[in-house]
């Protein structure tokens, strides 16, 4: 019975379709029930964690590089890079080896051969670009590469875990990717309002690619702002209206004519506001603005497909990491 439950587990078969499979069936004794007839899911549930614990060593590093080396094996390497604590890279392009933070740094980054494929045939929509933390014990960052499928729903391409999200390192994971795809023709991508992420991209594809910010994250960082410097609510809600209206208009002189407005007459009454806006998003308009967005970017205009990403690994850990990691390397077992 044990070998049978540990066999099922080994190919990770579902607890609940071994529970409900050919063990213990009542169904084929005459009289008598044997023990089997009594196995529980706890029972299956304590084998798992007992061939998992036998799987992998107890030390994290290297239970990573079994994980890795595992992965490499198969028909498709799916390993962009990979680096160690302490160590030189492993696998890819090593200019993490080269940096201030190279003693420190960690860098894994994984694509399979179906998300390449996606990532090619989507290239010419937009490029989502993202990263979360608290996914491990770690806090290392997990960045997610997503593009709109032919369904309008959001498809991973690429994934990297990394300790650094400075230029630098964001230039060596980012090249890890043309490494694995040399032609990769991207259109433009979407961020935050981080420039880092978009130099790096820029500086390892092409210094052409469009660069949209996510308008959510923009009219918050307005919202915050308006809290901040201006103190009547009731101008904190007329201006709010106001801003979202010049983030959506699509016309181009209807923009111009509309920011004009904004800076000369509704921001008069916040200098302070107007000094912040002025400083950080006049001489981008091209970032936010809609009217700044008439090619085909895939009616694109936030980075829900990370953030709804984000928000099924982090809120249904209760499903998947629990049937999914056994390890305390979270996210790479989640990921596997």
């Amino acid at each position: 019975m044990r070998d049978v439950i540990k066999t099922y587990l080994s190919f990770s078969v579902p607890i609940p379709k071994i529970f409900k499979g050919e063990l213990g069936s009542r169904d084929k004794h005459n009289f008598f029930p044997i023990k089997e007839a009594f196995v529980s899911r706890k029972v299956i549930q304590a084998y798992l964690r007992s061939s998992d614990n036998s799987m992998f060593p107890k030390d994290d590093s290297t239970s990573v590089v079994s994980i890795v080396e595992c992965l490499r094996k198969e028909p498709y390497d799916p390993i962009l890079i990979f680096k160690l604590q302490n160590s030189t890279t492993l696998y890819g392009p090593s200019n993490l080896d080269y940096l201030p933070t190279s003693q420190t740094s960690f860098a894994l980054g994984f694509q399979t051969e179906h998300q390449r494929d996606m990532l090619v045939s989507n290239s010419d929509k937009v490029l989502c670009i993202d990263s979360t933390h608290k996914t491990n014990q770690y806090d290392f960052y997990l960045i997610n590469l997503i593009v709109p499928d032919n369904y309008g729903k959001g498809c991973p391409v690429a994934h990297f875990i990394a300790n650094y999200l400075d230029i630098n390192t964001m230039i060596c994971l980012f090249s890890s990717l043309k490494v694995k795809i040399p032609g990769l023709n991207v259109i433009c991508i979407m961020t935050d309002d981080d420039q880092n992420t978009f130099e790096a991209f820029n500086v390892v594809f092409d210094p052409n690619i469009r660069h949209l910010l996510r308008k959510w994250h923009v009219f918050r960082s307005w919202s915050r702002q308006l809290c901040a410097k201006v103190s009547n609510k009731e101008l904190v809600k007329e201006m709010k209206v106001r801003l979202k209206e010049l983030l959506n208009v699509k016309e181009r002189d209807a923009f111009e004519k509309l920011l004009a407005e904004c800076e000369n007459i509704h921001f008069t009454k916040s200098p302070e506001f107007v000094d912040y806006f002025k400083k950080h998003y006049c001489n981008r308009v091209q970032l936010w603005s809609a009217s700044y967005r008439n090619f085909s970017h895939a009616s694109t205009e936030t980075n829900n497909y990370c953030e709804s990403f984000h928000n099924q690994l982090k809120t249904r850990n209760d499903v998947y990491f629990q049937q999914l990691m056994r390890h305390d390397d979270s996210t790479l077992q989640f990921w596997i």
